[in-house]
């Protein structure tokens, strides 16, 4: 636990600033901003306080590794935060970056190299169950919004968007430490397809934002559980409170997913 406290002390400053900005409603779009010890170039400041928040003051994404180089697939990384929280954890990390959006990408690219990244591959792709292309639903007056999807139902009213998908698995060609996944939707097609192909065998964590009831009909929670568990990991999870539980409500759902001793 020394290494969160390290962190949350050094980024306290920039917390305090976000916190006070917040409150005061003075966060302004389009803007760059201080951020420990980096430069971040972002779309909407209520998008960049809520991912500094979770990312890295809740550190939803913190992980523990003997690998002082992890190999990690960031898949969703909207502007960048979750790419420069994996560095800051551990900076010799080789990181494969995925955003589908192209404003979002511009502005995560623009932070890879204001920041001098080094082993960071990004890549302006979709993920799916499959190679091809597809519709990305964006929000026509916030182009790096936290829910664009390849799902309608998930962004009310976006601009369908032809983007190129490609299958996760085609990146895997060796051991990957860790697989986090936030991708509005398809997380549990790109998963069978990993299963599938091989490639979730040589996958050790994965953190993954699972987006229940995206249609208020689609009961699916345990088909993601059942691939975790035939694969032999084990998992905790974590949903906030979202009072009165009622019938179809649409939940985020976080699962930290790490293989068991002795599995396949």
């Amino acid at each position: 636990m020394d290494r969160i406290r390290q962190i949350r002390k050094q980024f306290f400053l920039t917390w305090l600033r976000l916190k006070t900005l917040d409150f005061l409603k003075l966060g302004a779009d389009n803007s760059t901003r201080r951020m420990g010890p980096y430069r971040v170039n972002i779309l909407s400041f209520g998008d960049f306080e809520y991912l500094f928040r979770h990312v890295f003051w809740k550190m939803e994404y913190y992980f523990e590794s003997k690998n002082p180089a992890p190999f990690i697939l960031d898949c969703g990384s909207n502007i960048g935060i979750s790419v420069l929280f994996f560095k800051t954890l551990f900076p010799a990390a080789s990181i494969e970056a995925f955003e589908p959006s192209a404003g979002a990408f511009a502005c995560l690219k623009a932070n890879v190299l204001q920041n001098s990244l080094e082993g960071v591959r990004i890549h302006n792709l979709a993920l799916a169950g499959q190679a091809g292309e597809l519709d990305l639903f964006v929000p026509p007056d916030n182009p790096g919004h936290l829910c664009m999807s390849s799902e309608a139902a998930r962004t009310p009213g976006g601009r369908a968007v032809k983007v190129r998908a490609v299958p996760l698995s085609s990146f895997v060609d060796r051991p990957v430490d860790l697989v986090k996944m936030d991708i509005e939707g398809p997380e549990t097609k790109v998963l069978a397809e990993m299963e599938q192909s091989g490639a979730l065998d040589r996958v050790s964590r994965l953190i993954v934002e699972y987006h229940h009831h995206m249609t208020p009909q689609d009961d699916s929670f345990s088909q993601i559980l059942g691939i975790l568990e035939r694969k032999g990991f084990g998992y905790h999870i974590a949903c906030p409170p979202k009072q009165p539980y009622l019938p179809g409500t649409f939940q985020d759902i976080m699962i930290w997913a790490y293989k068991n001793k002795g599995a396949v």
